[in-house]
């Protein structure tokens, strides 16, 4: 029997996130994310149901992108979110702890195709104030 340990199938959405150079660029380096997530997510039991990209937009876009995907993984609609690294999201350490967070917070995994899984398990709350 195989010591490796099994893990337990995912659906998650893909995101694409690129914010240097010309349009043009930032969708051909954001096809090539979508090409190595695909690849990791078949040998990882990870279904990728839907890809999201970032089209070179600010913040305030991908934090509504963030609560949008939070929000199907609370309604039970995805299971998670995969990435290729998480340095693609920001350069801001704080930032990326928040997108990850915001994630975790739902209930949902997120992946990355360099280090897999991450923990950053969450303490939720009931009734938690605001």
């Amino acid at each position: 029997m195989s010591r490796r340990k099994i893990e337990s199938h995912l659906d998650c959405i893909a995101y694409l996130s690129e914010t240097e150079g010309t349009l043009t660029q930032i969708e051909r380096k954001e096809s090539k994310q979508e090409k190595v997530i695909r690849e990791y997510a078949n040998r990882h039991n990870i279904k990728v149901v839907k890809t999201i990209r970032r089209n070179g937009f600010s913040m305030n876009d991908v934090y509504r992108q963030f609560e949008i995907m939070a929000n199907m993984i609370r309604k039970h609609q995805i299971d998670g979110v995969i990435v290729t690294r998480t340095w693609v999201l920001s350069k801001d350490d704080e930032l990326i702890y928040s997108l990850i967070g915001k994630i975790k917070n739902a209930g949902g995994s997120f992946v990355t195709t360099t280090e897999g899984r991450l923990g950053l398990e969450l303490e939720v709350k009931p009734n938690a104030k605001k």
